[in-house]
């Protein structure tokens, strides 16, 4: 074939494709039928939408309908997805690498400040996110890890080292190197004074057979002061105070009075 006969074929194809393009409505080139052409965002042309492009070179559009960019997706720090470091921007959505997470990769992926002392993540009664634990909604479980749970058997039992540990340094952590390591997460206050509410009240007797009590809530709140049985030093006092009460003396005063009178009576028969 000489170059004519090649220069008439390829005439006729551009003919053809521009009379197609012609003949193709601006439809093909909307995402949905009351949407924009190419969504506002490019040209449609033989169909097919061919987007705009941005002044600055780096912000990209895509998609069939130019409905996707590399922009529009949350920020963190000012940045898009928090920067090329934590995520890339795809179709308006943030695809986070690994060690962050979040709409904005704004989040570590570590679960560590999740950790309940039981070693499950909230306690197992809550997820963890973006490093902070959301309890379960059925309210039954709060606090930090999701750990405090008025109402639950065992409640007061899982706090009772950290109470002792942190306020007299006694107990199973009574090393503080173990009182750290277990009860971190345990925001412990003495007090001097509890309100009586059963439902949110530990009591225990410790090796000293003294009672101590403490609430469930964060921070855990305990008595300071322990209700302790008397020595028999001080029962002993307790009973020489006792002897010398008024009540007493008044007992012993009219005995005398007595005493004097039946005297007198007998003195006054004598003579």
């Amino acid at each position: 074939m000489n170059a004519l006969g090649t220069l008439c074929i390829v005439l006729a194809i551009g003919f053809a494709l521009a009379q197609e393009c012609e003949n193709t409505s601006e439809e093909s080139c909307k995402q949905r039928p009351e949407w924009r052409v190419c969504n506002g965002r490019g040209q449609c042309e033989c169909g097919v939408c061919t987007c705009d492009r941005r002044k600055n070179p780096k912000e990209l559009l895509s998609g069939r309908f130019c409905e996707c960019d590399n922009f529009s997706c949350d920020r963190f720090g000012g940045l898009v997805c928090g920067g090329p470091q934590r995520g890339e921007c795809r179709c308006g959505q943030c695809v986070c690498k690994a060690g962050h997470s979040g709409n904005a990769c704004s989040c570590a992926s570590d679960n560590a400040s999740c950790l309940a002392a039981s070693g499950l993540i909230c306690d197992g009664h809550g997820v963890c996110e973006c490093g902070r634990c959301r309890c379960n909604t059925r309210g039954t479980h709060t606090g930090a890890t999701c750990e405090d749970c008025p109402t639950c058997a065992g409640v007061c039992s899982r706090r009772r080292p950290c109470v002792e540990c942190k306020t007299w340094q006694t107990g199973l952590y009574n090393d503080t190197e173990k009182c750290e390591e277990k009860c971190s997460r345990f925001g412990v206050v003495a007090v001097d004074f509890l309100e009586e509410t059963p439902a949110a009240l530990c009591r225990y007797t410790d090796s000293d057979n003294c009672v101590f009590k403490f609430t469930v809530d964060d921070p855990i709140r305990v008595l300071r002061a322990k209700e302790c049985p008397q020595t028999q030093g001080e029962e002993s006092k307790g009973q020489g105070s006792k002897g010398a009460s008024p009540l007493g003396l008044l007992y012993l005063g009219s005995f005398f009075v007595l005493l004097v009178e039946l005297g007198r009576r007998r003195f006054a028969l004598a003579h």
